[in-house]
């Protein structure tokens, strides 16, 4: 356990030399928590205490280095507590979960508050008090991954959202605490492997896996997608817990390889940006499977026996039992899904006709759907204004489609309300925000552009892909109606 707190060091550095105090209090109270909470739990159980081996140490070390450097206190307080109760204690102490409860922690808080585990402070970010959070590399290189933003898209140093090279090895970039230095990683690496702590088999079957999917899917660069996120922090740290992962060297290398390519499925078919945690979690509830497949068999053992024989008949007998079950319950849902498809058509039809109606101008009496957009007439039956649907590919999270209302000019916007979106939580989701919303209110629809890119709309904090999709789904609309007679 020393010898992996020693090898987190420089990173743990790094980590405070770019986020300043707010790392030193996330890291300060994730320790003293876990090791708070670990006495406790050995004291209630009536066991011998686990302070001495430094484990819990560990824990609160790697939760912190996981996390933002924002993150409230209590929030990183809280998922200490759940680290060591829930992922550890419970199942009866260290050698004994078979989850990484630092990782388990982490998807505990991401799942319950997206919010503030997806807000990123800027390195230096006491120097420039005006823009203190950002988003991170991963979630600018989302959009690369769509094979109509990778032929537009610039992936080069220091452009959309790509810090250049050397920044991405030192750490200057926004994102978890011990996640952003590539170099110091790499050194706590060379020390665990020169200490004979971990083997070679799991960060190099990770990170090859990585490279090689980055390079076969033409999103970003590969050597991008090694150096942003968790891969490098999950590679050397958090995969290589010899408690949740295979034991053999063969078992290993499937371990690295599962956990290379769910990572980047994740990354590129996920609503979050990063996979990492949830790749190696998924990877640990297969490791006593993936121990029992690579297992040596001793010669003369079972490979040849009636015995053997009998496990190989009782292995397909499992898969067999579960083929069933799968076809079973995809046969109930594909019934539930008929039996649903007409009552979800038609609350989908209300909803547009809920959504024309709220954004219609003021004196709208009845609205007429025209097929390309609903129009409404006022009491003397003149047209005052037009609500229809605007949609656009470039959201965070896939297609933003959004219900547009005009006035009768058909240029003037009125205001819009959602209809598809899949943003991140917290962030990306604000796109209905007052604040963000109003921007468009007796605004012409013509060129709307985010300030950054040159226009009059503030773009939302650490979303500005969300805030450009708008504007283009608003401006796709006004297209859209000016072809209606």
């Amino acid at each position: 356990m020393l010898d992996v707190i020693i090898a987190l060091l420089p990173t743990t550095a790094a980590g405070i030399w770019f986020f300043g105090m707010p790392a030193v209090w996330t890291i300060a109270v994730c320790v003293s928590t876990c090791l708070a909470v670990e006495a406790m739990c050995r004291l209630a159980m009536k066991r011998e205490g686990t302070i001495g081996d430094f484990s819990a140490v560990l824990t609160g070390l790697l939760l912190a280095l996981n996390l933002p450097a924002g993150l409230p206190l209590w929030m990183a307080a809280l998922g200490s507590v759940f680290a060591i109760t829930v992922c550890k204690q419970v199942f009866g102490g260290l050698g004994k979960n078979p989850f990484n409860p630092a990782l388990a922690a982490r998807a505990f808080l991401l799942i319950s508050f997206t919010g503030p585990m997806t807000t990123w402070l800027k390195p230096y970010w006491w120097k420039t008090p005006d823009a203190v959070t950002t988003a991170t590399p991963l979630a600018s290189m989302k959009p690369m991954f769509d094979a109509a933003a990778t032929t537009t898209a610039t992936p080069h140093a220091g452009s959309d959202g790509i810090p250049a090279l050397w920044d991405l090895v030192i750490g200057n970039m926004p994102g978890c605490i011990g996640e952003v230095s590539s170099i110091a990683l790499i050194l706590g690496g060379v020390y665990l492997l020169f200490r004979k702590v971990i083997s070679w088999h799991i960060p190099v079957s990770f990170i090859a896996t990585v490279w090689i999917y980055s390079l076969v899917s033409g999103g970003a660069p590969a050597h991008v997608q090694v150096l942003t996120g968790g891969v490098l922090l999950g590679a050397i740290f958090m995969a290589t817990d010899y408690v949740t992962t295979p034991a053999t060297s063969r078992g290993k290398i499937v371990f690295g390889v599962g956990c290379g390519a769910l990572c980047m499925l994740i990354r590129q078919f996920g609503s979050y940006p990063e996979g990492c945690s949830f790749a190696i979690l998924i990877m640990n509830a297969f490791t006593p499977l993936i121990s029992r497949w690579t297992q040596p068999k001793p010669f003369g053992g079972l490979g040849g026996s009636m015995k053997g024989f009998k496990e190989s008949k009782k292995i397909i007998g499992l898969i067999l039992s579960l083929t069933i079950i799968a076809a079973v319950c995809a046969g109930v849902l594909a019934y539930v899904s008929k039996l649903t498809e007409e009552p979800i058509a038609k609350a989908a039809v209300e909803k547009k006709e809920r959504a024309a109606k709220a954004v219609m101008p003021e004196g709208v009496v009845s609205v007429e759907d025209r097929k390309i957009a609903f129009v409404g007439r006022d009491a003397s039956g003149k047209i005052v204004g037009y609500a229809l649907e605007g949609k656009d590919s470039g959201g965070y999270g896939g297609d933003i489609v959004l219900m547009v209302g005009f006035k009768a000019d058909k240029k003037t916007v009125v205001c819009y309300k959602k209809l598809v979106a899949n943003e991140t939580p917290g962030l990306g989701s604000k796109l209905e925000s007052p604040e963000f919303s109003s921007q468009f209110e007796n605004r012409s629809a013509e060129a709307l552009k985010v300030k950054k890119d040159g226009g009059e709309i503030e773009a939302i904090t650490a979303a500005t892909i969300t805030s450009r999709a708008v504007c283009k789904a608003i401006e796709n609309a006004r297209t859209k109606l000016s072809e209606l007679e």
